[in-house]
C-alpha cells in the first residue's frame, strides 16, 4: 500500500469518527499507525501530523492503551543484548506521540521506568538487560528537548542512573549513553551532533587510509629486502607480541576506568549519605521540639484532669456521707419500730400466763407448787 493510500485511509476513518462518533474508527487508526511504525517508519511524521488536528481524550486513551500493550510485548522478549529495529521504531513512535500531545507524561515515565528496571539495583548492574536500556535511551533522545526544562524533572534521575551504570554495560550501550550525554550538553541540538559524527567519520576514514598506505609501504620494503621464511616468522611473532601487549594494556585501561567509576560512585554515595545524615539530624531536632511541645500539652491536660478528679472525688465523698446518714437514720427508725412491736414469743407467753391465772381463779390447778414454778418461768420469759 502506497503512502498516499495509507494517508487517505487514516483521514477517512478520522472523518467517520467525527461525523458518527464511531470509536471503532479510532481503534483502527491507532492500529494503522502502530503497524506502519514497524514497516514504514518514514511515514510516521505524516500520520502523526494528520492526528494532531483531531486530538481528543478518547484518542489519547487509545494511543496509551496500544502503547502499553507494545511495552508489555517488548518487556516479555528474551532478547537482552541488542534491541530489535521494530522495537526501536515503536519507541520512536511513542516519543513522537508525546511531543505532539497525543501521549501523556505518565505513560512516558512508565515506559522508562520499566525499560530501566534492570539497572535500578546497583548489585545487579552486571546482569542488565541492555536491549531494554538501549530502548530507554532512544526514548529519552526523542523527548529530551521537551522534558529537560525543570531542575527537579525526572530526566535528571534517569541521567544519574545511566552515568553510574555505564561502566558495567557493553560497548554499544556505553557509546549510546555517551552520545546521549553529548546531545544534552549541546542543548539537544541534533545538527551539532550530526556535524560531530561526520567529523569523527572523516577522521576514521583518514586513519584507515594512512594505515593502508603504511601497510603497502612496509610490504614493498619487505619485497625489496628479499622475502624469506625466517624473516616472516620473526615478523609474525613480533606482531603477536604487540597484539598481546595491546590487549593487556586495553584490559588494564578498562579495569582502571571501572575502578575509577566505582570510586566515583562510592564517593557520590558517601556524599548522599552525608546529606541524608544532615537531613536526619534536622528531622530529629524537629521531632524533639514536637515532643517537648507534646509533653507540655500532656502536662497541662494531666493537671486539669487531676483538678477534675479531685472535684469528682470530693463530690463522691459528699454523696457517700449523705448515703451513710440516710442508712443510719433508716436503721434507727427500723429499731424503734421493732421495739414498739412485741415479738411472737412474748405474745405466746402472755396468753399462757393469762390462761393459768384463769385456772387459779376457778380452782382448776392440781399441784400449786408446780403451778407457781410454771408462772415464774412465764414471767421470766416476758421480761
Amino acid at each position: 500500500m502506497s503512502h498516499q493510500s495509507i494517508k487517505n485511509e487514516v483521514q477517512s476513518k478520522l472523518r467517520r469518527y467525527e461525523d458518527l462518533n464511531d470509536r471503532r474508527c479510532l481503534v483502527e487508526v491507532v492500529e494503522i499507525i502502530f503497524k506502519n511504525a514497524v514497516s514504514n517508519p518514514e511515514l510516521i511524521p505524516l500520520l502523526i501530523g494528520i492526528c494532531k488536528n483531531h486530538v481528543s481524550d478518547d484518542f489519547i486513551i487509545k494511543f496509551s492503551e496500544k502503547a502499553e500493550s507494545s511495552l508489555r510485548r517488548i518487556l516479555s522478549s528474551e532478547r537482552r543484548n541488542m534491541m530489535r529495529n521494530e522495537d526501536r521504531n515503536i519507541i520512536q513512535l511513542v516519543g513522537q506521540l508525546f511531543i505532539n500531545n497525543l501521549m501523556s507524561i505518565d505513560i512516558i515515565k512508565k515506559f522508562i521506568h520499566n525499560l530501566f528496571q534492570s539497572i535500578q539495583d546497583p548489585t545487579k548492574w552486571s546482569l542488565a538487560n541492555e536491549s531494554n536500556v538501549q530502548l530507554g535511551i532512544v526514548l529519552i533522545r526523542n523527548i529530551g528537548c521537551v522534558i529537560d526544562i525543570s531542575e527537579n524533572g525526572p530526566i535528571h534521575f534517569w541521567f544519574g542512573i545511566l552515568e553510574h551504570v555505564e561502566p558495567f554495560l557493553g560497548n554499544k550501550t556505553r557509546e549510546m549513553i555517551n552520545d546521549l550525554m553529548k546531545l544534552r550538553k549541546n542543548g539537544w541540538n541534533r545538527e551539532k551532533e550530526i556535524d560531530e559524527k561526520n567529523a569523527r567519520i572523516n577522521e576514521l576514514e583518514q586513519e584507515v587510509g594512512n594505515f593502508k598506505i603504511r601497510a603497502l609501504t612496509e610490504q614493498q620494503r619487505q619485497i625489496d629486502r628479499g622475502d624469506n621464511q625466517q624473516f616472516r616468522n620473526i615478523n609474525k611473532e613480533l606482531e603477536n607480541q604487540v597484539t598481546l601487549l595491546n590487549n593487556k594494556l586495553r584490559a588494564k585501561k578498562i579495569e582502571f576506568e571501572n575502578l575509577m567509576q566505582i570510586n566515583k560512585i562510592l564517593n557520590s554515595n558517601n556524599e548522599e549519605l552525608v546529606e541524608s545524615l544532615k537531613f536526619t539530624h534536622v528531622e530529629n531536632e524537629e521531632l524533639k521540639t514536637k515532643l517537648e511541645s507534646f509533653k507540655s500539652e500532656v502536662q497541662i491536660q494531666m493537671t486539669a484532669g487531676n483538678a477534675e478528679f479531685l472535684k469528682l472525688r470530693k463530690r463522691i465523698r459528699e454523696l457517700e456521707a449523705q448515703n451513710v446518714v440516710r442508712e443510719v437514720y433508716v436503721e434507727e427508725e427500723d429499731d424503734e419500730e421493732t421495739q414498739a412491736q412485741p415479738s411472737t414469743s412474748n405474745l405466746c407467753a402472755a396468753h399462757q400466763l393469762q390462761n393459768t391465772i384463769r385456772q387459779l381463779q376457778h380452782g382448776q390447778v392440781a399441784n400449786e407448787d408446780e403451778t407457781a414454778m410454771y408462772l415464774y418461768n412465764l414471767i421470766y420469759n416476758l421480761k
